[in-house]
This record gives structure tokens, C-alpha cells and sequence, in this order.
């Protein structure tokens, strides 16, 4: 059989980015940082990666201490 491929967006929000030193280690990187990720208007403008399993969306509170 054919392997499936999937296109996944390829976006982190900007706080990952001023950690990325640290998360380098868990995640691949974004082909872009932006607050602006979950934007649908903006999804043709968002890069893409293919992938051989699936894509997973992150969605977390936006909370400043």
C-alpha cells in the first residue's frame, strides 16, 4: 500500500518562539511564528509541511501573570 501523506499548516504562536530554545527538543519547527494562526482568513497564508501521520492543532489560553 501507498503511505498516506497529509498537508499540515505549519504555525507557532510568537510565545513559543521566545522559548524556542527549550521546545526545540519536543517539537519540529514551524515554518512560521505568528499570533495569528488560527486565523481562517489568513489560512492561504499560512506555509504547509506534508506529513506522514497527522497533523495536530495546540490550542491554548491566551494568559499573561
Amino acid at each position: 500500500t501507498i503511505p498516506r501523506r497529509f498537508e499540515c499548516f505549519s504555525c507557532m504562536s510568537l510565545s513559543y518562539q521566545e522559548s524556542w530554545e527549550h521546545l526545540q527538543y519536543i517539537y519540529t519547527a514551524p515554518k512560521m511564528f505568528t499570533n495569528r494562526c488560527n486565523e481562517p482568513q489568513l489560512s492561504n497564508h499560512i506555509p504547509t509541511v506534508i506529513c506522514s501521520t497527522m497533523c495536530v492543532n495546540l490550542l491554548e489560553p491566551d494568559v499573561e501573570a
